[in-house]
């Protein structure tokens, strides 16, 4: 989360991380030049604080068979999205919409943001979940069935199925990220 008098300073860190030395080491700009010629583009959107967020896989990238997975977890996605926390699963039939499996997670630790200080420093925290709130679904069976059609209807607009990262923030979805599967043969 980046203060508004930030925001400036903040996309042109975001920009010059394209000629950092990772980057410039990365691409190998010595023996190929033409990287140098490369542009970014920088959004800038509003942040959702989420209750809750997760992951979905709109088909079972690995089979293709007709289900949607999910995972879902307390606070912010990156404890999902790098595999710190272990979020509650759901698998849901495509065709029946029914969730056909389910599993509670440990969620044991959430993640959050504060409010940026310093362009380049990281803004989360990580704190516990209760004992009680880690037995229960971090998501409801009737939010599920509410991200299941929101996410049919991204996978219906993009034509293929997708990778979807989303947030609810005070009750309200938001997806924050959605790429086609690449793992599907």
């Amino acid at each position: 989360m980046v203060p508004k008098a930030m925001v400036v300073d903040a996309v042109k860190f975001c920009i010059s991380s394209l000629f950092n030395e990772r980057s410039l080491t990365q691409y190998n700009v010595l023996e190929d030049p033409s990287y140098i010629d490369s542009s970014m583009c920088v959004i800038v959107q509003e942040m959702c604080m989420a209750d809750t967020s997760g992951v979905v896989m709109t088909l079972d990238p690995l089979e293709g068979d007709p289900f949607f997975g999910m995972k879902t977890i307390y606070g912010a996605c990156e404890g999902a999205v790098s595999g710190a926390v272990q979020g509650d699963m759901f698998l849901i039939h495509r065709e029946t919409k029914q969730i056909v499996e389910r599993e509670v997670g440990t969620k044991s630790q959430k993640f959050g943001h504060t409010p940026l200080t310093h362009i380049g420093n990281e803004n989360h925290f990580i704190e516990g979940v209760s004992e009680a709130e880690q037995q229960e679904y971090a998501l409801s069976d009737n939010k599920a069935a509410e991200l299941f059609d929101i996410c049919m209807k991204a996978e219906k607009h993009f034509g293929k199925p997708q990778d979807m990262e989303f947030v609810i923030s005070q009750g309200e979805i938001v997806i924050t990220q959605s790429r086609p599967i690449t793992t599907l043969s």
